[in-house]
């Protein structure tokens, strides 16, 4: 994203984040940018964790999750 935003900004075109009140032009808007990208990743990757923990606690406990009603595209028939 902050490789669009900087080639954006080389031609003059300004991206506006109207929730955080970031417009890509002023100077503060890359760091500020820069930040909240930084947090939306990390929260992106504890997700992830915690959803592969929970998977892995599943298959231990012996509780498997699996959609049995369209496994692989296929569907169940009586």
């Amino acid at each position: 994203m902050l490789k669009y935003v900087r080639e954006l900004r080389s031609l003059g075109i300004a991206v506006l984040f109207e929730k955080e009140n970031i417009n890509t032009l002023e100077s503060s808007g890359e760091v500020f940018l820069t930040v909240f990208s930084s947090i939306a990743q990390d929260e992106s990757r504890n997700i992830s964790e915690n959803s592969k923990w929970g998977i892995q606690k599943g298959f231990q406990n012996g509780k498997v999750h699996c959609n049995t009603t369209r496994f692989l595209g296929y569907d169940k028939d009586k």
